[in-house]
């Protein structure tokens, strides 16, 4: 969990002058809040938090609340968009949510109807990379 989050918190720094401040600090509010505030100031997180509640994010986290959920890790960032609004839950837990996915990636990768696992209906999804092409042999297996 701990990854995942400093992965997704490195990614979000990393796309604040493309998004604004205001839409990167909803991003990070949401993973300090499954992280727990106190574990993330004693990861010395504290100024960003601190600056970040200055932030009007309002809008943003409403927006992050319901329809295409946006993920990062690492220098991917995926969209999901499902049939079923339950589903998104799923995804959800496991999610570093930001607000959006920045438009200039390397290469993506789509699936459409994808099964939800455990979950109601199906998903469209898709993974853009940002530092590299994705290989050739995971995109013609699973991308449309």
């Amino acid at each position: 969990m701990k990854k995942c989050f400093l992965l997704g918190l490195l990614f979000a720094a990393s796309i604040v002058n493309a998004n604004g401040l205001s839409e990167t600090c909803a991003s990070l509010q949401l993973q300090v809040e499954k992280l727990g505030e106190s574990k993330a100031r004693e990861m010395g997180l504290g100024q960003v938090i601190d600056m970040c509640a200055k932030e009007d994010t309002s809008a943003h986290k409403e927006k992050m609340q319901s329809g295409t959920l946006y993920c990062t890790s690492g220098d991917l960032c995926a969209t999901y968009d499902f049939t079923h609004s339950s589903d998104r839950k799923i995804y959800q837990k496991s999610c570093s949510q930001v607000a959006s996915c920045p438009t200039d990636y390397k290469d993506k990768c789509t699936v459409y109807n994808d099964p939800v696992k455990n979950g109601t209906g199906t998903v469209d999804w898709t993974i853009y990379s940002y530092n590299a092409k994705l290989p050739d042999n995971i995109k013609k297996q699973h991308c449309q």
